[in-house]
């Protein structure tokens, strides 16, 4: 079956609207949780092994049963599911965003995220975000445009489309071309500062000067007072704090072990540079992986992560009085300016 690959990246952007719709067709209906526990129960052997992962109703199982199958051509359950045929019939194997927006949209907002999430918490975080900044960019809030990598990337070329550095490939084209910036969706553990794709798209915001916030289910980390469960998001906040402390590049982890090592040749720090460059990130650091002292190849990169969110973070935690978690804060980088100093 031919690939088509018509739609430069930064344009492959999901509309809101569309992502509720994925989340009324397949996941309020029972229709993904029921695909989850029957791949669980007719695998129960191999994931008690280890040797295969339970699916839950997140974007892995999302990709699996939906994204995978309905972006190539031929019959599936999801096909089936869609009993109203509301998703076009794909003529070769492309990526979602390209089969149910073939002239490809506009993008909104950037969104950094961990697969594992719930689809139903990340689609609750990202409508909370657009109610409030929609009527800046969108006609009506539906129409807000998200590009999110299950759905921009060709899931059939995944290492094609990826590429062979990173800063230069469809994650920075989508971050350079998002006019409202970047959200992270953080999850109850933070997954996000623990997936090495998610601290790299951080750090080229910083570099492509770029906004971001931090949102999760109750609403967005910056505008607490807006928050559905004030408590919750206390919750949330000091996770994501007691988090940053512990973010490191070299414990980071990453579906794809190519992509690690990629990511690792980007924000190694300068010493080790012509070492990778001669032999490989992989060559070079695949024997370094036990090594206790792995931190020690990324520390400035580690501390650039921990400063630019430690300066996100700051001005979140003097808004709610906590003053000493403020102060930890101060002490990995954060930048205050004049009115957070009085």
């Amino acid at each position: 079956t031919k690939v088509i690959s018509n739609i430069p990246h930064s344009l492959r952007g999901m509309a809101l609207g569309q992502l509720q719709h994925l989340e009324t067709l397949f996941v309020k209906t029972g229709w993904l949780a029921a695909q989850c526990e029957s791949f669980n129960r007719e695998n129960a052997q191999a994931i008690a092994s280890g040797t295969k992962f339970p699916q839950n109703t997140n974007l892995y199982a999302l990709d699996t049963f939906v994204v995978n199958p309905m972006s190539k051509p031929g019959p599936c359950g999801a096909r089936e599911q869609d009993a109203q045929q509301t998703i076009a019939e794909a003529q070769g194997r492309s990526s979602f965003s390209e089969l149910v927006n073939p002239f490809g949209l506009w993008v909104h907002c950037f969104v950094s995220h961990f697969w594992g999430h719930d689809f139903t918490s990340t689609v609750t975080a990202l409508d909370l975000w657009a109610t409030g900044h929609y009527q800046t960019m969108s006609g009506e809030k539906e129409s807000l445009v998200f590009w999110i990598c299950l759905f921009a990337l060709n899931q059939h070329n995944v290492a094609e489309e990826v590429g062979q550095n990173p800063q230069q490939g469809p994650f920075n084209a989508a971050l350079a071309q998002a006019i409202g910036g970047a959200v992270m969706v953080l999850d109850e553990k933070i997954n996000p500062f623990k997936r090495i794709w998610c601290l790299f798209e951080i750090s080229r915001l910083k570099d492509l000067q770029r906004p971001f916030e931090l949102i999760c289910s109750e609403g967005t980390l910056s505008q607490p007072e807006a928050c559905q469960n004030r408590t919750a998001s206390t919750v949330m906040l000091q996770a994501t704090c007691e988090a940053l402390w512990s973010v490191s590049a070299a414990n980071a982890q990453s579906s794809v072990a190519a992509d690690k090592y990629q990511i690792w040749a980007e924000t190694a720090d300068k010493f080790c540079k012509a070492s990778i460059d001669r032999i490989s990130a992989e060559t070079f650091f695949r024997p370094k992986e036990s090594e206790e002292n792995l931190d020690g190849y990324f520390s400035e990169f580690d501390s650039y992560i921990k400063s630019l969110l430690s300066t996100k973070l700051l001005q979140l935690l003097l808004q709610r009085g906590e003053h000493s978690s403020a102060a930890k804060c101060c002490l990995y980088g954060a930048q205050m300016d004049s009115v957070q100093v009085r």
